[in-house]
């Protein structure tokens, strides 16, 4: 019985550092975006640098009032 909450608390575990991991990657491109953006490059290829799509970009663009 206890080896089987050990899994399950271990599969939790690894669930949350895997969504805290990307939860991380999306911020870190978004902050690069923004700043990327201020500097003049074309939402075009900051979405080709980051492998983010461009309506991803126009988004977070907007939602930090830069559009």
């Amino acid at each position: 019985m206890c080896d089987v909450l050990d899994a399950i608390e271990k599969k939790g575990y690894d669930t949350g550092y895997d969504t805290g991991f990307d939860e991380g990657e999306v911020s870190k491109a978004r902050k690069v975006a923004i700043r990327m953006y201020q500097k003049g490059v074309d939402v075009a290829d900051i979405a080709d640098y980051t492998g983010t799509g461009t309506e991803t970009i126009l988004e977070w663009l907007n939602a930090a009032g830069e559009l």
